[in-house]
């Protein structure tokens, strides 16, 4: 079963339908060890209808797991989530292959076992009632086995109805939680609209002042891209991401302005990280302005989207790379969130020679 943690949304069905295999699979287990002990309260019939049970969220889960294979392509930030899922369905197959084979030796053995009692003393399948009174303790074992019969065929009607019930409980949970990943997706959609409206109206107020305001530092940060965890670093050729920390090229100092928007200064050049005119993120600013305004999740900078404050006339925009390698930025859609790179905000603590 899946760890208490918090998974990314997109991974929400994919982890629930996983939980509902595990489940199915360590009853199939433990049915399939209570039979393998001759435990009175497992038979073949219930072994049979739990395994068929598994194999059928076996196949849902197959199918929830080729939907996030899909969404991986497009946000890397699943890759471990996805690695986790197909262990976790390896390790179960082999559970539910392991007692499909257990399940046939038991049921090849009990065959067997009817099959000479047959031969010995009839058919075990007569009434109850018909079995003489005065009988050997071979033909009393038959009475068991009878009245066995009579029992599970009264139940077994009983076990396909909750069959039924748990597939409609499955269809419903499923339901929920597509309307729960509405009700998520609407949730980012506003607040996002409502941070776009925050620095609409900050930079309102500050013309109204006919003063600039000056920024303030804040600390000296690193900033990584988590995939592939390089830093982003300054060169002769403009922005790029280098495996290794160079030094004060990498090295980025924080500044707030007003409301949530940062400026990012680097160390060496002393220029600010911006979009041009052609939506080309660079490092080529001379001043904080409108097109150097940045915004993170102040939350957890740790692992936090970049949105560009200016782009698409004051909207934002999400950062993306291109096939060339180059970032640049896109709509603030919802849609392009998830698109977007995931970056590390790690703060440097430099010494008076540093500084």
């Amino acid at each position: 079963m899946c760890p208490r943690v918090e998974f990314p949304k997109q991974v929400n069905a994919a982890v629930h339908a996983m939980n509902n295999y595990h489940c199915n699979v360590m009853i199939l287990q433990q049915c399939c060890s209570g039979l393998a002990k001759q435990d009175t309260h497992c038979d073949t019939k219930q072994l049979k209808l739990c395994l068929q049970t598994c194999k059928d969220l076996h196949e849902t889960a197959e199918s929830v797991l080729d939907e996030v294979y899909l969404i991986k392509k497009y946000s890397r930030d699943i890759d471990d989530v996805y690695i986790w899922l197909i262990e976790e369905m390896k390790k179960l197959v082999e559970i539910e292959r392991k007692c499909e084979t257990k399940m046939r030796e038991i049921q090849s053995k009990g065959d067997q076992e009817i099959f000479h009692r047959t031969a010995l003393f009839g058919s075990p399948s007569c009434k109850v009632s018909e079995i003489p009174a005065k009988i050997t303790s071979s033909e009393k074992n038959l009475k068991v086995f009878a009245e066995q019969d009579v029992y599970l065929d009264a139940i077994t009607s009983d076990i396909g109805e909750l069959k039924c019930l748990g597939g409609a409980l499955h269809e419903s949970l499923s339901a929920q939680n597509d309307i729960l990943n509405s009700i998520d997706k609407k949730s980012d959609e506003v607040s996002d609209k409502t941070k776009m409206a925050s620095r609409r109206a900050g930079r309102i107020n500050q013309k109204k002042t006919f003063k600039a305001v000056k920024p303030n530092f804040q600390s000296w940060m690193t900033i990584k891209y988590l995939p592939t965890n390089q830093y982003l670093t300054q060169s002769s050729d403009g922005l790029v991401l280098t495996d290794r920390n160079c030094g004060d090229a990498s090295v980025f100092g924080v500044y707030k302005r007003q409301g949530d928007a940062i400026g990012l200064q680097n160390k060496l050049t002393h220029k600010w990280l911006g979009m041009n005119i052609w939506g080309n993120i660079r490092c080529d600013g001379s001043s904080f302005g409108s097109r150097e305004e940045w915004e993170i999740d102040d939350r957890d900078p740790s692992r936090t989207y970049l949105l560009c404050a200016c782009a698409n006339w004051g909207s934002g925009g999400w950062i993306i790379m291109t096939p060339q390698k180059k970032l640049i930025s896109v709509g603030s859609e919802i849609e392009n969130k998830r698109k977007a790179l995931l970056w590390s905000f790690t703060e440097v603590k430099l010494t008076e020679d540093d500084s």
